[in-house]
């Protein structure tokens, strides 16, 4: 299957990609450091990064109805959006019309879904690149928490997720005109990037240990209290005149994603117990493969980890949850990566390594080859149809 195959290929090609990062000491130093005595060494290291790349900028930009929204998308929203039609049920936010607009200009409506993921694509490889310290198990979340068969489906909202993901070094460096600018162009992509203006604060948050404790009932009170939160945010909807119409629908039916809403939930709990028992002490110095110090980094992403838990914890009650959890669960492609990192002891960061590589393997197994959530499986390209 061509979404295995491919990830297994680019874990390959990106574990050499790590050894030349290791053997030449880029990891855990700043990167003016690396600039002054690899330059040369630079070139081989983001080739193999630029080739996974584009592998999996192919896979998604030639493949031919896969994935639910494709159908709806040839339809509906890009007819509408060419011909300046006004219902509201497709509309698209204006950046994401200018795509559309472009791409049609250049020939066809592949090349709308061709730009789509040219954009998705390079913002996670960045944020990758970025932040993460080992791309090859990066590379893996990202396909096996199922984030990149979901932005098959959820295009819109996965350029202004990328963004996001990408813009998370702002926070950590306390970058806050640039990180509202990233915020500001995701929003012009998806609406549901409105969220991402409230995560900024996250910076001056300190997650520590004995906060876990207090979290974990908590979690068990909103999931308690679900039926007065279903309330409040169908009045807010309401008001606002977003998404009400997810209320009352199919999509309203928790029946039909509640083994996805448990399994996420499982996962996330694990993180967090994860980072309490782990051993976060450690020198200044060490960095991300940007320079950003990775306690700071670490301290950001987990904040967000925490969000994604909270959301998993009334995702039951929240109609459409099961796309909107796509918008905090990706935190976790350099999030675990850096927080295994951080065993020390080789033989017990192997065991919880291969565990979560398990648990991946059975959620992408079960939601995607099983139920075929986001309907990208067959998969068709468009050089073989």
């Amino acid at each position: 299957m061509i979404y295995i195959s491919a990830t297994v290929l680019g874990m390959i090609l990106l574990l050499f990609s790590n050894h030349i990062k290791e053997r030449y000491s880029f990891l855990g130093v700043a990167r003016s450091e690396y600039r002054e005595h690899n330059n040369l060494l630079a070139i081989p290291f983001y080739g193999i990064l630029l080739i996974v790349y584009i592998l999996f900028t192919l896979i998604a930009a030639t493949r031919y109805y896969v994935g639910t929204d494709y159908n709806t998308y040839t339809i509906h929203q890009i007819p509408q959006a060419l011909s300046g039609g006004t219902d509201t049920g497709y509309d698209v936010e204006i950046l994401y019309k200018a795509l559309i607009q472009l791409g049609a200009a250049l020939g066809s409506y592949q090349w709308i879904f061709a730009l789509t993921h040219i954009i998705i694509l390079l913002f996670i490889f960045l944020y990758i690149k970025d932040r993460s310290v080992n791309y090859s198990q990066s590379l893996f979340i990202f396909v096996f928490c199922t984030f990149f068969n979901f932005s098959l489906n959820g295009m819109r909202q996965s350029i202004a997720t990328a963004i996001f993901l990408y813009s998370t070094k702002y926070i950590s460096e306390k970058k806050i005109i640039r990180y509202y600018l990233c915020i500001a162009v995701a929003i012009l992509f998806h609406t549901s990037a409105i969220v991402y203006l409230f995560f900024y604060p996250l910076a001056y948050l300190r997650l520590n240990k004995k906060r876990i404790i207090v979290i974990l009932p908590i979690l068990l009170m909103l999931s308690v209290g679900s039926k007065y939160i279903y309330k409040l945010l169908f009045a807010l909807s309401l008001k606002l005149n977003l998404y009400s119409k997810f209320f009352g629908s199919v999509y309203d039916n928790v029946l039909n994603f509640t083994d996805m809403y448990v399994l996420f939930l499982v996962l996330n709990i694990v993180i967090l117990l994860f980072f309490y028992f782990l051993d976060t002490n450690e020198s200044e110095r060490m960095s991300l493969p940007d320079g950003e110090s990775s306690v700071e980094g670490l301290n950001t992403d987990i904040n967000i980890q925490l969000v994604a838990t909270v959301f998993s914890a009334i995702s039951f009650v929240i109609p459409g949850a099961f796309r909107a959890i796509y918008m905090f669960i990706p935190i976790q492609i350099t999030l675990l990566p850096n927080m295994l990192k951080k065993i020390e002891r080789k033989d017990i960061r192997v065991l919880i390594t291969v565990l979560f590589g398990i648990y991946y393997i059975f959620l992408f197994s079960y939601l995607i080859l099983y139920h075929n959530q986001n309907e990208t499986l067959p998969y068709q390209s468009v050089l073989f149809k």
